[in-house]
């Protein structure tokens, strides 16, 4: 498979689960709060297996900045649940998933990473 077949999967699996998201929401779950706790526990079946397989390594700095990071995006999950709660699916989806263009302005400005034409043209061909 190439590139393109990739990108058009991965796009179309996450317009899925924002649709999925509001449709649960608005349905089934009216606490966002809840629903994530489920989506935690469903993604730690994922996760057993994958330690029943491959086993446990912790890394002392490593593994607590994972555990850090990780305990942030659960904040930054709750505060797109209750968007998708509170507005449209195609008016949140959007701001959500803005991120690499601020990760590719602020590689830049604060890390002074000069990328070269093919990565400046793809950055610029996603915001057309």
């Amino acid at each position: 498979m190439d590139w393109l077949t990739f990108s058009l999967i991965g796009t179309s699996s996450l317009a899925a689960t924002g649709i999925l998201d509001k449709f649960i929401l608005s349905r089934y779950i009216r606490n966002s709060a809840a629903y994530l706790i489920f989506l935690i526990l469903v993604q730690q079946l994922f996760t057993i297996l994958i330690l029943a397989f491959r086993g446990v390594e912790f890394v002392y700095p490593a593994s607590l900045l994972a555990v850090i990071a990780g305990s942030f995006q659960v904040v930054l999950w709750v505060s797109y649940l209750r968007a998708l709660q509170v507005e449209e699916v195609s008016r949140v989806m959007p701001l959500v998933f803005v991120y690499p263009l601020f990760v590719f302005i602020a590689s830049a400005l604060l890390l002074g990473e000069r990328p070269s034409l093919p990565p400046v043209t793809l950055a610029l061909s996603c915001l057309c």
